[in-house]
């Protein structure tokens, strides 16, 4: 008889993103890119993937690393972030 093979998943490495919730209660992924001497943050929606992300563009480093940003600041700019259209 055939034993059951166990896949173990292996680790991702972190991006460094960090995962703070809106004023409903929603969580989101937030993840900094930089491009082009641009720094965004992009935020997806966790608990639902039907909400639209959306994209923060920042006129520079904020200054402090990502990892210590407040949760109160990326929460601001998470009420300021337009949503990502979709592509046509």
């Amino acid at each position: 008889m055939p034993r059951p093979s166990v896949v173990q998943p292996q680790p991702r490495p972190s991006q460094g993103d960090r995962v703070v919730s809106d004023d409903a209660g929603y969580l989101w992924s937030a993840t900094l890119v930089e491009d082009q001497g641009e720094v965004l943050v992009i935020f997806s929606c966790i608990t639902d993937a039907r909400r639209s992300g959306r994209i923060s563009c920042l006129a520079a480093d904020p200054g402090i690393p990502f990892a210590d940003l407040p949760d109160e600041t990326l929460r601001d700019w998470l009420r300021h972030a337009p949503p990502i259209g979709r592509l046509q």
